[in-house]
């Protein structure tokens, strides 16, 4: 790469940084007005009692156990998020619950730099300069065109049963690529650590954590993922079965049919007809949505595509 094209890049990524970073001095603004609502104060009222009363941190986890144990019968079965539920911020103080957007920004932009680094980078040979060009850009399609950006950042109840899922989902991909690559332990280890929590969260995450196995799956097979021991392969069942653990004990909760109403009931052929489902209507509310609300994310996202495009040719012709 020549003098011009690198000054050309350096510059191109401190302009997109500084947007990014104006972009998000109003979120930054709000949070400190942001404050527990709805159900944050229902799922952890029980933690929140205990602690103003100073009681031990064996009452909070026995507490806890009993209201997921309550709501699995009764409501819903995602675990997990239960737990999350019933530690939002605000217990520790009315003001502290500010940290809630910092939280969800982080989950965000945390596990995003995670993956688009070493994917970018060091699987596809981006430099330094394009790539945090294409990942401020990334970041202010992420968190600027969010279809709720109060659920999606203020809200605790569903920042903690999407967002943070989110973000653990993209540590865990990166996670199991690092593995097939260097085949250190603590890949695996921290991958199925995340996996066993996504199958207690939101199902979106663990429908994406799912198709993101048996898509690098495939890749290794099909030799399009290059890796340097194919036989770690095998251990990714380990982290992928540790979900579907959790997910069954999550989809099988008696709360699940008495929410869901008298149509609802869980089948294998369920199973997959609501992913396949989800699929068609995700890509539907998508084109919908930013066609009709938010046509500049198109921009952006041709505008990434085309960058990452130049930048794979470029490194592939000088070879």
């Amino acid at each position: 790469m020549n003098e011009k094209q690198s000054k050309l890049n350096k510059y191109t990524a401190y302009i997109s940084l500084g947007i990014l970073t104006v972009t998000m001095l109003p979120l930054i603004y709000c949070s400190f007005f942001d404050r527990a609502t709805g159900d944050d104060l229902g799922y952890s009222a029980a933690v929140h009692r205990i602690m103003l009363r100073h009681g031990s941190l064996r009452e909070i986890i026995s507490s806890m156990a009993d209201l997921i144990v309550h709501f699995r019968k009764y409501y819903q079965g995602t675990w997990s998020s239960l737990i999350l539920f019933q530690l939002q911020p605000g217990i520790w103080g009315e003001k502290v619950y500010m940290i809630t957007p910092w939280i969800a920004v982080a989950c965000i932009m945390g596990g995003s730099f995670v993956f688009s680094d070493y994917l970018l980078r060091k699987k596809l040979g981006l430099d330094r300069y394009s790539f945090l060009t294409v990942y401020s850009l990334i970041m202010i399609l992420s968190i600027q065109f969010l279809p709720t950006v109060r659920g999606g950042l203020f809200w605790w109840t569903s920042v903690s049963h999407y967002i943070i899922p989110y973000g653990i989902a993209l540590c865990c991909f990166t996670w199991s690529m690092k593995w097939l690559d260097t085949g250190k332990i603590r890949y695996l280890v921290l991958q199925t650590i995340g996996m066993i929590h996504l199958g207690g969260g939101g199902y979106p995450e663990v429908v994406l954590a799912a198709a993101w196995y048996f898509f690098l799956a495939l890749a290794v097979i099909l030799k399009i993922y290059e890796s340097d021991e194919t036989k770690r392969l095998r251990y990714l069942a380990i982290p992928f079965i540790c979900e579907m653990a959790g997910f069954a004990v999550s989809a099988t909760a008696p709360g699940n049919s008495k929410r869901g109403g008298e149509g609802f009931g869980f089948s294998v052929g369920r199973v997959i007809s609501t992913v396949f489902t989800s699929f068609k209507d995700t890509f539907k509310s998508i084109f919908d949505n930013f066609i009709s609300v938010r046509p500049t994310a198109f921009v952006l996202l041709i505008l990434i595509l085309i960058l990452i495009s130049a930048e794979i040719s470029h490194r592939i012709s000088l070879k």
